[in-house]
């Protein structure tokens, strides 16, 4: 019994002691982050492919650096994921703060993004809560087949662009290389695998 109460003395000194030599040499001196805050911009860009331009002048500002973007690299990017993939396509659109730009790409709808590598901290900011629409003149509007005088298949097209032009018929869009003939009689039939996934026809 006495030496049950010599040792439990002896053992807390010691644990004691080993805290006690457990010196704390942390830094708990933390930086502030310079967050980067980004205005002016929409949710849904459209542009006619090779025709309109792309123009977005965001404005920057920083939690720290304010409206010094001195610091800062840009880097925009339209992203595309391929149907039935989990592929994405990304096209570098610009690497200035203030995008302006023609749009050269395939119609469709894709990400649109902005990369800010903010150089002071090290830190990259993704912007991406926007879409960019991309159609052509021939992306909406109505198909007109017919026959040209001498009975050879031709076809026009009447555009209408979404708010992106006026109206125009667009005439011979149909390469008719076998010379056929009866419009009436031509029937189109189209072949797709994937039932379940969207396509333009």
């Amino acid at each position: 019994m006495k030496l049950n109460h010599i040792l439990y003395p002896a053992m807390f000194g010691c644990l004691f002691s080993l805290y006690s030599c457990v010196e704390d040499k942390g830094s708990y001196d933390h930086l502030p982050v310079n967050e980067i805050t980004v205005t002016g911009t929409e949710k849904t860009y459209s542009v006619l492919a090779g025709i309109t331009e792309l123009t977005i002048e965001p404005t920057i500002t920083g939690s720290i650096l304010g409206e010094d973007d001195s610091q800062y690299e840009y880097t925009w990017y339209a992203c595309k994921k391929e149907l039935g993939s989990d592929k994405h396509t990304h096209t570098v659109l610009g690497n200035e703060k203030n995008l302006k730009t023609t749009v050269v790409m395939n119609p469709g709808s894709y990400y649109l993004y902005l990369i800010i590598n903010d150089h002071s901290t090290g830190m990259e900011w993704v912007i991406s809560d926007m879409t960019l629409q991309v159609s052509t003149s021939l992306t909406t509007g109505f198909y007109v087949l017919g026959e040209k005088e001498d009975g050879v298949i031709g076809m026009d097209f009447l555009s209408m662009p979404n708010s992106e032009g006026d109206t125009t018929m667009i005439h011979d869009i149909f390469t008719n290389t076998e010379q056929l003939k009866g419009a009436k009689d031509l029937l189109y039939t189209g072949y797709i695998s994937n039932p379940s996934v969207a396509v333009n026809l």
